[in-house]
């Protein structure tokens, strides 16, 4: 998948459409079991007087699927499963660091983290599962005409 990052990042391949339509742009440094993202608060995406909360979910999301991608091969593909966030400290201005790890990998699953930081105060947390799955080769058959078990 290091071709799938590179062109990520140097705008080869296309951003998926979630991440444009959020301005959530792209990565600044990745290596096998990383990632770093830079991000400048926007104060449009405020809640009151911080970054709205789901805004940060979704940059959790965007970075652990990335950290994940850098040590799967590229016939696979995963999904999020479960992930939580600990907010610590309102996001109110300046850039924010995003760094994403692989806590561990699995033959069907990679456990990863990422912290959010603010001039290297930890602002908030995240953890995800990522569930892997093969790419397939052939279409699968649709409802109508796959056949079930008889009972």
């Amino acid at each position: 998948m290091a071709d799938s990052i590179d062109g990520y990042i140097d705008g080869s391949v296309n951003e998926p459409l979630p991440n444009t339509k959020l301005g959530m742009g792209t990565l600044d440094e990745w290596g096998p079991g990383y990632v770093i993202k830079k991000w400048p608060v926007d104060s449009d995406l405020f809640h009151g007087r911080a970054l709205f909360g789901g805004y940060i979910a979704a940059l959790a999301d965007q970075v652990l699927g990335l950290a994940a991608m850098t040590v799967l091969k590229d016939d696979v593909f995963f999904g999020t499963t479960n992930m939580s966030i600990n907010y610590l400290s309102p996001v109110t201005g300046g850039m924010l660091e995003v760094r994403g790890g692989v806590i561990r990998q699995q033959r069907k699953s990679v456990y990863v983290e990422c912290t959010f930081t603010i001039k290297g105060e930890l602002i908030a947390k995240a953890t995800a599962t990522q569930v892997l799955y093969s790419t397939p080769t052939s279409p699968s058959p649709s409802p109508s005409t796959s056949s079930s078990p008889k009972g």
